[in-house]
């Protein structure tokens, strides 16, 4: 879990990369963008399942992810891109 977290983490520089390479960079993005919110939504809903189920802390305790952290990962995602569509709305 905290390998495919890094790898993630890792993945989105190198899209920004490809993006400034590419012609259509803005295409890149907006999949990209539409990957990340797919992967953070998910994250963020078994995050509320588990903590109102109740098993929250065994779950956690397993992966040793919080949801604090979870929930901060999502926010500076969802603030980057949203900076990131305000820039090129105002280009």
């Amino acid at each position: 879990m905290q390998t495919l977290a890094i790898l993630f983490l890792v993945s989105i520089p190198l899209v920004f990369i490809l993006a400034w390479l590419l012609e259509y960079w803005h295409v890149c993005l907006m999949i990209y963008a539409g990957i990340v919110l797919l992967v953070v939504g998910a994250f963020f809903l078994l995050s509320v399942i588990i903590v109102a189920t109740g098993h929250g802390s065994e779950v956690f305790e397993k992966t040793s992810i919080t949801f604090n952290q979870i929930f901060l990962g999502g926010l500076v995602i969802i603030i980057i891109f949203g900076i990131l569509a305000l820039w090129k709305l105002l280009d």
